[in-house]
């Protein structure tokens, strides 16, 4: 009886260690950071400007939504043209969208590839591996990762999936980070003077 129970004790124990090691595999990796947090500021060079860098902080003011990739990843292209379409829709509103790619320096031509083939046009700033951005924001597992940023640099908003932000709702969240514009007040005329 003894021994039965220690076999059942044993196999339940082989299935949770399992368990948790396939979890861990599939399960999306805890981000770093969290809504409400000052996003972490980092300086990377520009893609098709590698001696200029780029960072949050200069940003400061702005609304921004901040796209973690790897052009290798499945998700990545599609997702990218999704993101340009928002970029594009936004732009005049003061929205400033900023690609963060993890391809390796050896792999700029497959990201050039991918960004000239979906036409992407907002900032995008290298950081191979996520040797700069991974320990400050945590590493993707294998799909991109959004941060919606308010004008005072704090996360609104973190997307560990690519999701469709054309639709209603995604209009609406990013519409909600753009600040209302500030009326313009009218001059008050001055009275008229009578002699």
């Amino acid at each position: 009886m003894k021994q039965k129970l220690a076999l059942a004790l044993a196999a339940a124990g082989v299935a949770l260690a399992v368990a948790l090691g396939v979890w861990s595999v599939v399960a999306p990796p805890a981000p770093l950071v969290h809504v409400g947090d000052l996003a972490p500021d980092f300086a990377l060079p520009h893609f098709n400007m590698p001696t200029r860098r780029g960072t949050l902080a200069e940003l400061r003011g702005d609304p921004v939504v901040l796209v973690r990739f790897d052009s290798r990843w499945a998700p990545s292209g599609p997702y990218l043209a999704e993101v340009e379409k928002i970029h594009r829709r936004f732009l005049r509103e003061g929205l400033v969208v900023v690609g963060v790619a993890f391809d390796p320096a050896e792999e700029q031509r497959a990201l050039e590839f991918v960004l000239h083939n979906r036409t992407v046009t907002f900032t995008v700033l290298l950081d191979p591996g996520g040797a700069a951005t991974g320990p400050l924001y945590g590493m993707p597992r294998d799909r991109p990762e959004t941060y919606l940023i308010d004008t005072t640099g704090h996360i609104r908003a973190i997307e560990l999936e690519p999701r469709p932000w054309t639709n209603e709702t995604g209009l609406s969240r990013l519409g909600a980070l753009i600040p209302a514009p500030t009326p313009t007040p009218h001059p008050t005329p001055a009275p008229a003077v009578t002699p």
